[in-house]
């Protein structure tokens, strides 16, 4: 009996709650969010885009997509959502690893980590029928996969957010995509789609991080601007689209990793002349320098070895002068080490040059992010080794190493000087399912 009339009253309230609000009366039709797949936990090898009704997924050892084909795998989910009554809300995550969730630009949710979670929000107060931008970030790599998104409030039942309520994003930033390339010499056009559904957008608003870049034109195509002048590092690129009623929406966030390019390298004494169009290191640990940020693991100007300067006629030119040591055993200690720098994720060019120009029997061997470029003996008819490859960087180092050992101890490499070129980057593909 209790429970008919807990219903009646539930029911009754609802009843009220509708009239009350003559938006959330209004027959909703949602699209559901964007959906964008990557192929790796950190969301930044993407491979998918379509719309994804809502967030209600169990897919076990499977995956999303016949385009992922390993169980680890990550997704972001953006759009707006819109709730029927203006009242407190509080917001459920179930999933297989980890979680986060933005409300309006404000973390609700967070489980960035392994393993099965369930997980809620504090409340939320929300206003019927008002539009609120919603992100949710998720990542799989313990098996299986498994995602659910779920609200509740006085008067709405616990349930999956359905798509009737969900939105994709007011506006989207179409290019530059997300992890795009691009140098300081070149200017960037940022252009955005828009998916207007509730008023005409008056003005488009474009922000680099917080950084208010300025206000964008209104063309056949959508809203765009000009970024006449990037400068160098990674950025988090948004757009904020205005209606005319003031409301608004912001775009999903897309990284463009802008790189004074190419890099160019010498390794040398600290007091000796640097090279044109080239940057010195002479055994400094890893740290911002020089206008980027490159190193070795451990400080190798400590070792009275490790870095040599020649100026010997067999050089080519300065480059081929200098050196520091990647391995040597010094002050009575082994010692290898290797060179980083931190370059946007992409695939790039890398010339790299061991040597030493007094000597004719050495051997040499370096590998660049984990890819052998160079190994074998310099000698009287070529005192120096030199390699060009090609690698793709996914963790924001590039890695030059050494393996080179003779028993315990390792065998000298004499690294000169590296050049490096960004290549091409990989790119988002799309399917509107």
């Amino acid at each position: 009996m209790q429970t008919k009339i807990f219903a009646l009253v539930l029911a009754a309230s609802a009843a009220l709650a509708l009239f009350a609000n003559p938006s959330a009366r209004a027959a909703s039709v949602g699209t559901g969010l964007q959906a964008e797949y990557f192929s790796d936990k950190a969301l930044t090898v993407p491979v998918l885009t379509r719309t994804d009704p809502s967030v209600n997924f169990n897919w076990g050892s499977g995956t999303p997509d016949p385009s992922i084909t390993s169980g680890t795998f990550s997704v972001r989910w953006s759009g707006r959502i819109k709730p029927l009554y203006s009242q407190g809300y509080t917001f459920y995550t179930t999933t297989q690893d980890g979680l986060q969730l933005w409300l309006s630009g404000t973390k609700i949710v967070s489980w960035w980590s392994n393993g099965y979670e369930s997980r809620q929000s504090n409340g939320c107060n929300l206003q019927a029928g008002q539009l609120y931008d919603v992100v949710l970030e998720y990542f799989a790599c313990t098996g299986t996969a498994q995602a659910k998104l779920e609200w509740q409030s006085a008067l709405q039942a616990r349930q999956v957010v359905p798509q009737s309520q969900l939105y994709t994003p007011l506006v989207v930033i179409t290019s530059p995509t997300d992890n795009t390339l691009t140098t300081t010499m070149a200017p960037l056009t940022i252009t955005t789609q828009l998916t207007d559904l509730d008023g005409t957008v008056a003005s488009v608003a474009f922000y680099d991080g917080t950084n208010n870049l300025g206000s964008g034109t209104s063309g056949s195509n959508g809203w765009s601007y000009l970024w006449a002048a990037p400068t160098s590092g990674t950025h988090v690129l948004t757009a904020v689209a205005t209606r005319a009623d003031l409301t608004s929406g912001t775009s999903p966030k897309v990284m463009v990793n802008v790189l004074q390019a190419p890099i160019h390298v010498n390794f040398q004494p600290p007091a000796t002349t640097v090279p044109s169009g080239y940057v010195q290191d002479y055994g400094m640990p890893y740290n911002p320098q020089n206008g980027y940020t490159y190193g070795w693991d451990s400080n190798l100007n400590v070792y009275p070895q490790s870095w040599v300067v020649r100026n010997s006629s067999y050089s080519p030119d300065a480059r081929y002068d200098t050196w520091v040591a990647m391995a040597c055993f010094s002050q009575g200690a082994p010692k290898r080490a290797k060179w980083q720098i931190q370059v946007p994720n992409g695939i790039y060019s890398v010339h790299v040059v061991t040597g030493d120009a007094a000597s004719t029997n050495l051997p040499e061997e370096v590998y660049v992010e984990g890819q052998l470029a160079i190994h074998g003996y310099q000698g009287a008819s070529a005192r120096w080794l030199e390699a060009v490859i090609s690698v793709q960087v996914s963790n924001g180092l590039l890695t030059l190493s050494t393996l080179y050992s003779s028993g315990s101890n390792p065998i000298p490499t004499n690294l000169c000087y590296v050049d490096i070129t960004p290549s091409t980057m990989p790119r988002r593909t799309t399917d509107g399912g």
